[in-house]
């Protein structure tokens, strides 16, 4: 989806400004400002200027004004070479240089004859800039804000007022970048594709939008006013990962060239001396589950102010809670208690906290008595998953609006509660709104953790699961054989807390009893049991030739289930501890074969691959709910890859069909497993075939160059 820029040069000119960072600084901040006459007169600054056919690039006589000429001039012939994708048609710049023959220069700027005489003759320079302290990019970069959009669509703002850092730029994420003047949606090369289409929107939403700044930042800076909206001449720009664009690039002071590498694409081609390049990317695959399967469980962390708050640090002290429910499209309605939420509705929670010094002491040795630590707010808004995203954007606007001091606000969607935020409701945290009255018990190592969530009928139970079910005047304890006392614990708790507020449920109108029983199989209840649970999976998503783990917001080893069904696409490795399994939505690849072999090697338990639509109750177990995927294939493909839905098998069996040689018959005829790499056949053939169809060794065949590999591939129909 190509994005036009919003008129960028509506008018004759629109100015860039350019400064150096300093001597021997690599880069130049670059804005795109509104053409006021003042502008271009300000010592040490460059400023491309946009015309019909060219483009003039004033130079002051300021310090250091070579420098920033040389970094303006590349900005410049950047611009020129996209062909007016900026709405600048020019092919061509020329330099101004000040105090020569720049009467035309003004006049491009709709300057009279007196008018030029005037600014030749007296330099203007606005006394906010003369009184800056600080460099350029320092004072621009309070503008600044960037968002990210995750997997699930939401948008986080995970930067502001800061200078941009090159690392935050990773191929899975797709982020907004608030530069005031300048919003860029940067999608990396394997970014979500849903989530790009939402980043593009909220991008389109935000250019409509005041900029939030500092009172006259945005006329100092960009020369114009953005308190009600930005102006038509600002930009919005769409940049795919590897794209070169160097206003967007100069914003980044360590801004790094990257060179792409892949598994299966060496940087220079050398001669192989192994027996087969096939090695080199088994190899790699190998490497690959190694490194992950080395990889220790992150521990889930909020970061808030640039701090990271884990879930066991002890330094963290709560000194007051306020609870506030949207109601209406602006209206934040503050609550007296919160623990019950509504899965169709919107609430946001101040906490107002401190983070205490540790080791602080007086100089003679001896530690402080007071408290130490300033005293910090935070807002969590948290989102229902029955809510549209209109009601979730009213929520932000709203709470925005209401916090006029600007403290950070972290976006909670239903499901990905992390554990800093359930310890705000001591573990009676619930979740409603379906009304079937059976809820799953989420217990936990930390007690103050525990939530429980009301599930959508029909349920199928788990046997190492804990439910709560509200009927017939009681409160019935639902326990699995397999559950830990972590979740029974705090189902009794829940009881407990159930009872004593029962007006709040509508399944009770009198004070219920306290009542348990056990899912073993004979009742009335469908039963599904993973094998030999243990805790929660691991799970990697697998690439093309890359992988990496997926992190749960509040993984714990005693809670039931820390992954839903919608982190599974692409291909998926889960680590049941006990047993591997790979999940794929297509044929798996090779190459996902060998990294899960060796991620699981020294390890006891059962390989198994499945493919999507195939899986086995056993499987599903390991997820609170498990909706069985619709089969996709089209019926005009379905003799064709009807084998793509085979039922589950063994990872060595199907690695092993993968790598074993056939005859030259069966491999011309591609007569072979799905899967295999039809573009490498004779990687299929044992020793002799291939003598005699290649007349050469495989050490020789593959020491010659890839073209001619192919070529000699094409020629005996083995590609």
């Amino acid at each position: 989806m190509n994005i036009k820029p919003c008129h960028v040069f509506s008018r004759l000119t629109v100015p860039i400004r350019t400064a150096t960072r300093g001597r021997n600084r690599r880069n130049a901040s670059c804005r795109p400002m509104e053409p006021l006459i003042f502008q271009p007169v300000i010592g040490t600054l460059s400023f491309p200027i946009d015309c019909e056919r060219k483009i003039d690039q004033e130079e002051n006589n300021g310090v250091g004004i070579s420098s920033s000429a040389k970094k303006a001039a590349i900005i410049i012939t950047n611009i020129c070479e996209k062909n007016g994708e900026l709405g600048c048609n020019a092919k061509h710049f020329e330099n101004v240089l000040e105090g020569v023959e720049t009467g035309a220069f003004w006049r491009l700027l709709g300057l009279n004859e007196g008018e030029c005489e005037a600014v030749v003759t007296e330099d203007y320079v606005p006394d906010s800039l003369l009184a800056l302290n600080e460099p350029f990019e320092n004072i621009a970069a309070r503008v600044n804000t960037i968002y990210e959009v995750d997997e699930h669509c939401g948008i986080q703002r995970i930067s502001s007022g800061q200078l941009p850092k090159f690392s935050i730029l990773h191929p899975k994420k797709n982020l907004i970048f608030d530069f005031g003047s300048e919003i860029y949606v940067w999608v990396g090369r394997n970014g979500n594709r849903i989530a790009t289409q939402h980043a593009v929107a909220y991008a389109k939403a935000v250019r409509t939008r005041p900029l939030n700044a500092i009172f006259g930042v945005d006329q100092m800076i960009l020369g114009d006013n953005f308190d009600v909206t930005r102006p038509v001449w600002c930009l919005l720009i769409k940049l795919t990962q590897g794209l070169n664009d160097l206003l967007f690039q100069h914003k980044f002071h360590d801004w790094q060239e990257v060179t792409l590498h892949t598994y299966n694409t060496p940087a220079q081609w050398k001669a192989s001396t192994s027996p087969a390049s096939l090695l080199h990317e088994e190899q790699d695959a190998c490497n690959l589950g190694r490194n992950l399967a080395s990889q220790s469980v992150e521990e889930p962390v909020l970061i808030l102010e640039k701090t990271k708050l884990y879930r066991n640090s002890k330094n963290i002290f709560t000194e007051n809670i306020r609870y506030f429910v949207l109601d209406g499209e602006n209206a934040l309605n503050e609550i007296d208690e919160l623990w019950i939420l509504k899965d169709d509705r919107c609430y946001i929670v101040k906490w107002e906290y401190r983070i205490e010094r540790i080791g602080i002491r007086k100089l003679d040795g001896t530690e402080r008595e007071k408290e130490t630590g300033r005293p910090r707010v935070a807002y969590f808004y948290w989102l229902g998953k029955k809510t549209t995203k209109t009601e979730q954007g009213l929520c932000a606007l709203a709470l925005r609006n209401y916090d006029t001091a600007h403290f950070p606000h972290e976006r909670i969607a239903q499901g990905q509660e992390p554990p800093l935020f359930l310890r705000l409701f001591q573990g009676s945290l619930v979740i409603c709104g379906c009304g079937s009255g059976i809820f799953l018990v989420y217990g936990s190592s930390i007690s103050s953790e525990a939530r429980m969530e009301e599930q959508i009928l029909p349920i199928v139970y788990r046997a190492h699961a804990v439910y709560i079910a509200l009927n017939d005047g009681k409160i019935t304890i639902l326990e699995g054989v397999g559950s830990n006392e972590s979740s029974k614990i705090a189902a009794m708790n829940f009881a407990k807390k159930v009872k004593m507020h029962y007006s709040a449920f509508e399944q009770f109108i009198s004070e219920p009893i306290i009542d348990h029983c056990y899912l073993t199989g004979t009742e009335n209840y469908l039963i599904i049991e993973a094998d030999h649970w243990i805790k929660p999976p691991r799970l990697f998503r697998l690439f093309e030739k890359d992988g990496e783990e997926l992190l749960s917001t509040h993984w714990d080893p005693s809670l039931p289930f820390s992954f839903q069904q919608d982190s599974f696409r692409d291909t998926i490795m889960v680590d049941q501890d006990n047993r591997l399994w790979l999940w794929s939505d297509k044929t798996v690849s090779t190459f996902a074969l060998h990294v899960a072999n060796a991620y699981w090697s020294g390890r006891n338990g059962p390989k198994t691959v499945i493919c999507k639509t195939q899986e086995p109750d056993s499987f599903k177990a390991l997820f609170a709910k498990w909706d069985d995927f619709i089969d996709e294939i089209d019926e005009n493909e379905l003799n064709v890859q009807s084998s793509l839905r085979c039922q589950p098998v063994d990872l060595d069996e199907l690695l092993r069909l993968r790598t074993k040689t056939w005859p030259l018959e069966k491999v011309t005829s591609r007569d072979l497993p799905l899967g295999v790499d039809l573009n490498r056949l004779e990687q299929y053939l044992n020793d002799d075939d291939f003598q005699s169809v290649f007349r050469m060794e495989r050490t020789a065949f593959y020491a010659l160059p890839q073209w001619k590999q192919i070529v000699l591939r094409k020629k005996h129909k083995l590609f």
